[in-house]
């Protein structure tokens, strides 16, 4: 079925699937097993377990920033109100 480009400019096939691409890699007889296992307790396919754990790996820097920001953006306390833009504050940063 041929590719078309969808309205977010995604390649897509006929049904609207992302098209994929293949890639080859070398993983030890070990590694191959787990992952197949993992498959067949997910009843999935081994490429989707692959994905999965490329995704989670890789994740999305943005993201990751967010969330540690959200973490600890107003965890301290007793700070100056103007801590990052009084200029005494400054003093002395990045030295």
């Amino acid at each position: 079925m041929p590719c078309r480009a969808g309205a977010s400019g995604i390649t897509v096939d006929g049904v609207g699937n992302p098209k994929m691409e293949t890639i080859s890699i070398k993983v030890s007889a070990e590694l191959s097993a787990r992952v197949s296992r993992l498959a067949a307790r997910k009843a999935t396919t081994r490429s989707a377990v692959i994905r999965a754990a490329i995704e989670a790996y890789s994740g999305d820097e943005e993201r990751s920033f967010a969330r540690l920001a959200a973490r600890y953006v107003g965890a301290i306390k007793r700070t100056p109100a103007d801590l990052s833009t009084n200029r005494k504050h400054l003093k002395g940063f990045g030295r």
